[in-house]
C-alpha cells in the first residue's frame, strides 16, 4: 500500500559516475549530442556552459551528461509520474522499454529501499542485496527493483513485479517517494537517459512477512544501519537511495510521534 501523508523528503542525489567505453561512442560525438539536444532539450544549446563544451576540440562527456541530467531531473520533479498513474500515456510506440517524460525519451526503472522501523530511539535498518558475481554490478550491493516495461500498468505494478521476482515478497507495505535519480550514458551508438523512481518501503520491526527467496540476480542480503553504509560498495546510485531512505525514515519516526 502507499500513503498520501508524507513528511518532507531530502533532495540532491549524488551523481552517478558512468564510464564511456570508446566502442560505445558514435564517430561524431558532437553531432550526436547536438542532434539529441536540438530535438529534446534545445534550451541547453543556448547556455554558456554547453556552448563552451561543444566548442572544445575534445567534448567533455561528463559535463554534457551532468547538464542533461540536471535539466531532466528538474522536469521529472516538476512533473512527477505518480505511483498509481497509468504508464500508457508515456509509452513510445515501437519501443517497448522506453517512455516519454516531459518530451524527453527515457528508460524508467523503479527502486525499493526496504527499512525496518521501530521507534525514534532505535535506528532504522535497511535491507540491501548483494548482486551475483555473474550479473552486471556483481559483488556490489543493491536496492530491489529494475526496469519498467510497457506491460506494467503503473510504477507500482513495475516495482511490485520486481520485488516479487527478486525477493519473493508481496509489496503490501507503506511506500514513501524518494528523490528520483537521473543518469545518462551512450549505448548502442546513442545517448540514453535513465530515470529511476525510488521509494522507501516501511517494514515492521519483525521485517518481511515471508521468507526471502533470492533470484539469480542476487546471492545474499543483509540488514544495515545508516552508520554502516560507508562500509559497503553499492551499484550505481543505490548508495544515495539508501541514504535518502534513512533520512526519510528518520523524519517518519519523528513525524509519527508528534
Amino acid at each position: 500500500m502507499d500513503t498520501s501523508s508524507q513528511p518532507p523528503n531530502p533532495s540532491g542525489p549524488p551523481k552517478d559516475q558512468s564510464s564511456f567505453p570508446s566502442s560505445h561512442l558514435p564517430p561524431d560525438i558532437r553531432l550526436c549530442v547536438v542532434n539529441w539536444l536540438t530535438e529534446h532539450l534545445p534550451q541547453l544549446l543556448s547556455t554558456e556552459q554547453m556552448k563552451n563544451i561543444l566548442s572544445a576540440s575534445q567534448i567533455d562527456l561528463d559535463k554534457v551528461n551532468c547538464l542533461i541530467e540536471e535539466e531532466t531531473l528538474k522536469r521529472v520533479i516538476g512533473h512527477p509520474v505518480g505511483l498509481h498513474e497509468e504508464l500508457s500515456k508515456y509509452h513510445i510506440a515501437g519501443k517497448p522499454d522506453q517512455f516519454m517524460i516531459s518530451n524527453i525519451p527515457c528508460f524508467i526503472s523503479t527502486r525499493c529501499a526496504p527499512c525496518k522501523l521501530s521507534s525514534p530511539s532505535s535506528p532504522a535498518e535497511a535491507h540491501t542485496f548483494l548482486r551475483a558475481l555473474g550479473d552486471s554490478g556483481g559483488g556490489l550491493y543493491d536496492t530491489l527493483g529494475g526496469g519498467a516495461q510497457h506491460e506494467d500498468k503503473t510504477i507500482f505494478h513495475a516495482l511490485a513485479r520486481e520485488v516479487k521476482e527478486e525477493a519473493g515478497q508481496d509489496l503490501d507495505y507503506h511506500l514513501y517517494p524518494l528523490t528520483p535519480r537521473v543518469w545518462c550514458k551512450f549505448k548502442h551508438q546513442e545517448l540514453q537517459v535513465h530515470v529511476a523512481f525510488a521509494f522507501l518501503a516501511v517494514l515492521p520491526e519483525s521485517g518481511w512477512k515471508n521468507e526471502i527467496i533470492l533470484s539469480e540476480e542476487h546471492e545474499d542480503c543483509i540488514w544495515i544501519t545508516e552508520d554502516r553504509v560507508k562500509d559497503y560498495k553499492f551499484h550505481g546510485t543505490n548508495e544515495g537511495i539508501f541514504l535518502d531512505a534513512f533520512n526519510c525514515a528518520r523524519s517518519l519516526t519523528i513525524w509519527q510521534t508528534l
